[in-house]
């Protein structure tokens, strides 16, 4: 980075920032699209096929919170206290998106809407309605497998140069290591217990699950949103399942 001009620096960062704000806008779009496409498919079950869901998903966030409340009661008294520092912006981007989303723009109204033309669809048999609801999925999926994800080392590399100009990397192992050690043992605890449970505790399963799964985790980890890995997700979990209707709809 030493080697590089900072105007070069900038504009990698101001790149990786509009890649990061077009997904933000396709977001809601996407998660629609998708959501939709799997509702429709269940048909008269659909009511029952959502209600199952937020039931687990309910059950699922009460025992994650749960869980994390128990990790940090049982560490809080190795932690030392430590203060937030505010970074000064001297590496800024060169330009931005003018455009301001929306508060009602968000990922939460995507999932209602898909939530609502997916049942639409499932209980009114609308040809142009169902090809209506496959296309903009059939777009979506294409947009984040064949564009936003080729552009992912190009998105990393921009904020990587915003890290190093603002020397965050090393503020961030200096002062949060023993922080950062514990969060990362304790979410490898909970993902492996869970890879555990849904391979009947077999060592092979777990293994080739967590295998079939590296390419969504991956994409998560590097551009720092999970949603726009649904694709491999979805792949990854129809490899577990080996059944891809049944992905989908996890």
């Amino acid at each position: 980075a030493d080697f590089l001009p900072l105007e070069l620096q900038q504009l990698f960062y101001t790149i990786s920032l509009l890649i990061k704000d077009l997904l933000i806008w396709l977001m809601p779009l996407t998660i629609c699209a998708f959501i939709a496409n799997t509702v429709r498919t269940f048909k008269r079950q659909a009511i029952t096929f959502i209600i199952s869901l937020v039931i687990f998903e309910a059950f699922s966030n009460f025992s994650s919170v749960w869980y994390a409340y128990f990790a940090a009661n049982l560490v809080s008294d190795t932690m030392q206290s430590f203060s937030t520092k505010i970074f000064s912006a001297q590496f800024s981007a060169l330009w931005q998106l003018p455009l301001v989303k929306p508060s009602w723009w968000s990922s939460d109204k995507g999932a209602l809407c898909g939530v609502v033309l997916g049942c639409v669809s499932a209980f009114n048999s609308n040809k142009l309605l169902e090809q209506s609801i496959d296309r903009s999925y059939k777009l979506m999926e294409w947009l984040l497998v064949k564009v936003f994800a080729r552009l992912i080392p190009l998105f990393i590399l921009g904020f990587a140069a915003q890290m190093y100009q603002m020397n965050l990397l090393n503020h961030v192992l200096t002062h949060y290591a023993n922080l950062i050690f514990w969060l990362i043992l304790f979410l490898l605890s909970y993902i492996l217990f869970l890879f555990a449970l849904g391979s009947s505790w077999s060592l092979i399963n777990v293994v080739r699950h967590i295998k079939n799964l590296l390419p969504a985790g991956s994409i998560a980890l590097t551009s720092g949103c999970s949603l726009s890995t649904m694709p491999w997700t979805i792949e990854g979990t129809a490899k577990n399942l080996q059944n891809k209707n049944l992905a989908k709809v996890i």
